[in-house]
């Protein structure tokens, strides 16, 4: 194998009882600015809690009281760029302390829901 790959790529898969971890939580989607990619109360990300900008990615923000998921982007200046996937909400900068004063977590899973009913079933 080349060295030129990343070496995650190639590194085991993550045992399924580590997604359980404390470290780890699950996030509601609350708002519509990521949609078409997430919808709003239906769909779910897992994150892990970060206090820094590490990689261009989505990550989850406090805005307004509320926690977001947002695309960031570091800029050559030190800025962080936020931007939504709809057209409707304008993107806007932070300062990289802006940004570590208001980021909860890093995206690291998509949770896909297929059967609301029956997680309500379960947990109730």
């Amino acid at each position: 194998m080349s060295a030129n790959f990343p070496s995650s790529l190639f590194a085991d898969p993550v045992p399924a009882g580590a997604l359980q971890h404390p470290n780890l939580r699950i996030q509601p989607v609350l708002c519509d600015a990521m949609e078409p990619t997430y919808r709003r109360g239906r769909d779910y990300v897992m994150v892990v809690p970060t206090e820094q900008y590490h990689y261009p990615t989505l990550y989850v923000l406090e805005m307004n009281g509320a926690a977001v998921v947002r695309r960031v982007e570091g800029r050559l200046d030190g800025r962080i760029h936020v931007m939504t996937d709809r057209k409707e909400y304008s993107d806007y900068f932070l300062t990289r302390e802006e940004f570590e004063t208001a980021v909860l977590g890093i995206v690291v899973a998509d949770v896909v829901v297929r059967d609301e009913n029956l997680i309500r079933k379960a947990v109730s």
